[in-house]
Order: structure tokens, then C-alpha cells, then sequence
């Protein structure tokens, strides 16, 4: 489980949450406004049901403008201030998702995104990018929590080195020629 505000407000670009992950609670990633990626590998992954589980920024509008009572039809309220708080009835923000949900294909994540307008991206995981070499340089470089969104131990010896960021490289060149 990623439980409520577990990376709220923090720095991460980059997350894979892991296919043993069965629920992800309300603003577990709330105002990560660095993230660009959300990988999520289990399928049926329960999302809270709310707009900013996941999300870059929230936009609380400071003031509101009264609508202004309409005298002709005979009402006499006194004047209307404008620029008040905003009451929470009438409290309408602005939620900022500038990231990629990347799933499998009818997934949950799948279906959180696009009731959200959240770019999707099916996930493959038999398809590495130049995203995927960053991620491990990074990993390897220490700068990174983890390998990045998929396995990398390409070499099969238990280990994630540099022997396998050589194969990595080597299959992207591969792959497209």
C-alpha cells in the first residue's frame, strides 16, 4: 500500500509502484510537482477515489467574486463584498497533472488516468527506451532510489552493475537498426 501523503510534496521524477502494491491511499503522491512518470505494475491497483491521489500541484483560489444581487427583480441585500475567502461550498481548484501514468492496457492506472485526463502509456515490458538507461545511471550513480520502472538485471547474475547498463545500451542500439 502506498498510504496517504507517503511522498507528498516531495522531489521524486520518477516512480514505479510494484505489482504488490494493492492500493494507493488518498495524496500518496500530492503535490510532487518534479514528477514526470508514474509506472504502475499492478493491474488492479485500488485507487483512492479522489482527483489528487496523484498529482503535480493543487490551485486553491484565494478570493471569489459575489455574484451581484439583482435589484430589478426586488432584492435588497446589503452590498456585496467581493474578494472574501473562498467558502468551502463554493472551493474549485485548479488540479495540475503535467505527468505520464504509464500500465498495463485496461488497467486501473488505466482507468484513473483517463477519468483524470492524465497522459497513458501502455506499459511493455519487453520495451526498453533512453528513459530506461537514465533511470539506471542514475541508480548506479546513487542519485536514484531504484532502478527505474522495469528489471535490469539484464545479465541474469542477481546483481544490477554496469555489466548490465552495457547490455542495455547494446539492446537499444540494436533494436534500432
Amino acid at each position: 500500500m502506498l498510504s496517504q501523503g507517503v511522498f507528498e510534496k516531495s522531489a521524486i521524477t520518477e516512480l514505479t509502484v510494484p505489482a504488490s502494491v494493492k492500493t494507493i491511499e488518498s495524496g500518496a503522491l500530492y503535490e510532487c510537482k518534479d514528477l514526470k512518470y508514474v509506472t504502475i505494475l499492478n493491474p488492479e491497483c485500488d485507487f483512492f477515489r479522489e482527483r489528487t491521489v496523484i498529482c503535480k500541484e493543487v490551485i486553491y483560489p484565494e478570493t471569489y467574486d459575489c455574484p451581484v444581487p439583482d435589484v430589478a427583480a426586488g432584492y435588497t441585500a446589503d452590498p456585496v463584498m467581493t474578494n472574501d475567502p473562498v467558502p468551502d461550498d463554493q472551493l474549485h481548484p485548479t488540479i495540475v497533472y503535467d505527468f505520464t501514468i504509464c500500465g498495463y492496457k485496461n488497467s486501473t492506472a488505466q482507468q484513473y488516468a483517463e477519468a483524470n485526463n492524465i497522459p497513458f502509456e501502455i506499459y511493455d515490458p519487453d520495451a526498453y527506451e533512453v528513459r530506461d538507461v537514465v533511470s539506471m545511471q542514475r541508480f548506479l550513480l546513487g542519485s536514484g532510489a531504484s532502478g527505474g520502472r522495469r528489471e535490469y538485471d539484464l545479465n541474469g547474475d542477481g546483481v544490477t552493475d554496469i555489466y548490465d547498463l552495457a547490455l542495455l545500451k547494446r539492446k537499444l542500439t540494436l533494436d534500432k537498426a
